[in-house]
């Protein structure tokens, strides 16, 4: 279970059978890279995993059964890793339309039979489901939307291979309480860098070209989902946001009733971002015009330069992106079920970014503990630490981590020689500073300080010198 790579061997000519988790699947030749990907994807590999951890955290939450669907299944390879993992502790439905008898022929190839699941447009969502067995799985031909509009499940993992805009709505309809919601959502990069104008069709939103991008495009899918959920008298809660590559997994939790749902559309804001310098600050909510609205960035640089210098963007959603408690929930589960080393860091990753902790340095250090321990030992203890004490915490006992990162290494510095990231987050957190790294950009830090703090935090200790470039102390 800890092996994370995929394993290929040759198969049929048509594929090859692919191994992941414990499942072997048939992988086509497709003759475009949509329907390469339509039939397995690799670089999905750890998405899946993330979502197989997450649905084992949510199964030793309750004793019921969850019922769980892999809406546009493909292969059928997740909803296959959920039986073959989970048994009778997860109803698993696979919904396929072009390539049902694949997810059918995998089925088999992994001793799993697959019923057929009819549409019956007299059930009303929510009624009880037809039972399963430990090797067994329901399996329906149709799209996605109209699987979601025609039943109620526990737990949906929602992979579109497209645009994920038009699946939203019929995600959040049915979803039960306190269901979750896995959404994956592909070539977000490129889409919010070259197509503003789909962006702002599809979401209702206005983007630009940031050193934030990652985080912008996930807030805004994210102010969707919100906006969606709130039709239905339903507010979210954010558990977490898995960048892999050119995908990013948004996973969030459902929760009923209309005091949730005005909850989270409150935290629906516009961003105002300077296109000088890159700062940024989400405006206040207020239903009165705002009279000098560059007050508001952290910046000058509109006292400097001529000319209009900050865009509004969005909306988007401006709380938070991960939720400490499950995180910490997902890593000890991980640990015991022997997930891969890979996952690990990133769910260590993702604890330590969300709590951006003042200090690296455990309180057990004023005790007598040993000073010249090396940072990387000192922040291992503090997560294997802060995992059984977070768990038990709720999610409102911490502040909130800081909106959005800076990339220090892409800024030009004039006369500072930039240290490294242990170095970089030593410094700021010797200031007072909130400041941890971040799984968005593994060469972006998100701070508490603002962008010129950085700089005079950088002048301070790390200016360039004729005999050394080392850092000033």
């Amino acid at each position: 279970m800890g092996k994370q790579d995929t394993d290929s061997d040759c198969g049929s000519p048509e594929g090859k059978i692919m191994t992941e988790l414990g499942v072997s699947v048939l992988s086509k030749v497709g003759k475009t890279p949509l329907e390469k990907s339509k039939f397995y994807n690799a670089r999905l590999a750890l998405i899946r995993e993330a979502v197989l951890n997450t649905l084992c955290t949510m199964t030793r939450e309750t004793t019921e059964t969850l019922h769980c669907v892999d809406a546009v299944g493909g292969t059928g390879v997740t909803g296959l890793q959920w039986k073959v993992r989970l048994k009778n502790l997860v109803h698993v439905t696979i919904t396929e339309k072009e390539h049902i008898t694949e997810v059918q022929s995998n089925c088999e190839r992994n001793r799993i039979s697959d019923c057929p699941l009819p549409l019956d447009m007299s059930r009303v969502p929510g009624d009880p489901m037809v039972s399963q067995r430990d090797q067994e799985v329901h399996t329906c031909k149709c799209t996605a939307p109209v699987l979601l509009h025609m039943e109620a499940f526990d737990f949906v993992y929602l992979y579109p291979h497209s645009n994920i805009s038009g699946h939203i709505d019929a995600a959040v309809t049915n979803i039960r309480n306190n269901g979750v919601l896995c959404l994956v959502s592909t070539d977000s990069t490129h889409q919010f860098t070259r197509s503003a104008v789909s962006v702002r069709r599809h979401f209702g939103a206005t983007v630009t070209k940031t050193e934030y991008l990652k985080e912008l495009a996930a807030r805004v899918i994210i102010g969707s989902i919100v906006r969606a959920a709130a039709k239905c008298n339903k507010g979210v809660e954010v558990l977490y946001v898995l960048f892999v590559e050119d995908f990013f997994l948004v996973a969030v939790k459902v929760l009923r009733g209309p005091k949730f749902a005005d909850s989270c559309t409150d935290r629906i804001r516009r961003l105002l971002h300077c296109q000088m310098c890159e700062e940024r600050v989400f405006y206040p909510l207020t239903n009165t015009p705002i009279e000098h609205p560059y007050t508001l960035l952290p910046c000058r640089c509109q006292d400097t330069t001529p000319g209009k210098t900050a865009l509004v963007l969005g909306p988007m959603w401006s709380g938070e992106l991960f939720s400490s408690v499950f995180l910490a929930r997902n890593l000890i589960n991980a640990k015991e079920e022997q997930f891969s080393k890979k996952l690990h860091s990133i769910w260590t990753v993702m604890l330590d970014e969300v709590r951006c902790v003042q200090s690296i340095v455990p309180k057990e250090t004023e005790n007598g503990s040993n000073p010249t321990e090396e940072p990387c030992v000192k922040r291992q203890k503090l997560c294997d630490s802060g995992v059984s004490q977070m768990s038990t915490e709720s999610g409102s006992d911490h502040e909130q981590m800081p909106p959005f990162f800076y990339n220090v290494l892409r800024r030009k510095w004039k006369g500072i020689d930039v240290p490294k990231y242990p170095v970089l987050l030593d410094l700021l957190h010797r200031e007072g500073h909130r400041a941890s790294r971040t799984h968005f950009d593994f060469g972006g830090i998100r701070t508490s300080a603002t962008l010129t703090d950085v700089t005079l935090i950088l002048s301070k200790h790390c200016q360039l010198t004729q005999q050394s470039s080392v850092p000033v102390e």
